[in-house]
């Protein structure tokens, strides 16, 4: 806990009746938790929601008139919220690395990182052709009988046995109903992954490339 938060605390609990002082102590630890966990919206509405739903003050209590000292430790830990988000946005300046590598780095398997990446790769090559291809104005058709030739057939590299039995049970498992809902998460329409907060974890298109990745190994 930041020595900020730890300090509006202390003097919040001052002259506090010994309830109250429990009440700010459980406020703070739901605040503390749901910052760490990347949590960005301070509204009374959201931390009200959270506290009731761990037994703690409810979302009334919390905007009462007299109560305002509750309301002080939530902005404290919404001001320490926009301090932290403004130093990160510096260091991903700072930081030459891709979203596309910071997603990477939390997949901990060698293989599956290899074979996350060589689908990243395919996707921007996809991507460059149809960005090529969409930024021509006009596309000549060549309506000519074609000539015959001697055709040649390119095979694309496969990835089948890339991942074996273990490894591709694993990525069923990380990535199965049951697997996202013990965590919380949820699976969006357009693919990506987002947390209990809403938070998005893995970018849309994701959990389809993932199914695509599965197949092709299996």
């Amino acid at each position: 806990m930041s020595s900020d938060v730890v300090e509006v605390l202390n003097q919040l609990k001052e002259g506090k009746s010994p309830k109250v002082q429990r009440s700010l102590d459980a406020l703070n630890e739901i605040l503390r938790r749901y910052s760490e966990s990347g949590g960005r919206d301070f509204s009374i509405k959201q931390i009200g929601r959270l506290s009731e739903s761990r037994g703690g003050l409810t979302y009334n209590s919390l905007r009462a008139t007299k109560n305002d000292f509750y309301r002080d430790l939530i902005e404290a830990y919404k001001l320490k919220s926009l301090k932290n988000a403004r130093l990160l946005v510096k260091e991903k300046q700072r930081d030459p690395r891709t979203q596309d590598e910071f997603l990477a780095e939390k997949i901990d398997d060698p293989a599956l990182k290899a074979a996350f990446m060589q689908i990243i790769k395919e996707r921007n090559r996809y991507r460059a052709d149809f960005n090529r291809l969409s930024s021509q104005t006009a596309i000549n058709i060549d309506m000519r009988p074609e000539k015959p030739t001697a055709k040649t057939i390119e095979f694309m590299p496969s990835i089948s046995g890339l991942l074996d039995e273990h490894e591709i049970e694993i990525l069923k498992t990380v990535f199965s109903e049951n697997e996202l809902s013990a965590k919380n998460w949820e699976v969006t329409d357009i693919g990506s992954v987002k947390d209990e907060y809403g938070d998005m974890i893995f970018p849309p298109g994701f959990v389809e490339i993932i199914e695509k990745l599965i197949k092709a190994v299996e």
